[in-house]
């Protein structure tokens, strides 16, 4: 049942309080009590912010690594690729093209590499 309360007089039964009010709920204003739940709420929603901000920043860091290697390892191999092309051509002369149906051109193109975007690691 809980604590019983000393009457002082009959008619003390009528009046609105239990016992003497504790914590510091008890003292505080409806608006006082608003404004605490809101800042709180609004509290734990900027932690979570944060803590979604921090965490997609990781991951970004991981797969920009992840990338940059990527890069690296495919500049390698176009490396390998354009060594062995030269090897190649220095097989080719004008004697084994005109063996395999190739003629000589009139006017000349030139055409140049176009560098691709990369990750700068800076």
């Amino acid at each position: 049942m809980g604590k019983k309360i000393k009457q002082f007089f009959e008619g003390q039964e009528q009046l609105p309080f239990r016992g003497r009010p504790s914590g510091m709920w008890s003292f505080a204003h409806p608006w006082e009590r608003r404004s605490i739940a809101v800042l709180s709420g609004l509290l734990l929603l900027l932690s979570l912010v944060y803590v979604y901000s921090v965490m997609t920043s990781v991951m970004h860091v991981a797969a920009r690594e992840e990338f940059s290697i990527e890069a690296t390892r495919l500049s390698a191999e176009v490396a390998r690729l354009e060594a062995e092309y030269l090897s190649r051509t220095q097989f080719i002369t004008e004697s084994y093209a005109k063996d395999h149906g190739f003629v000589a051109l009139s006017g000349r193109t030139f055409v140049e590499k176009v560098e691709s975007l990369s990750v700068n690691s800076r």
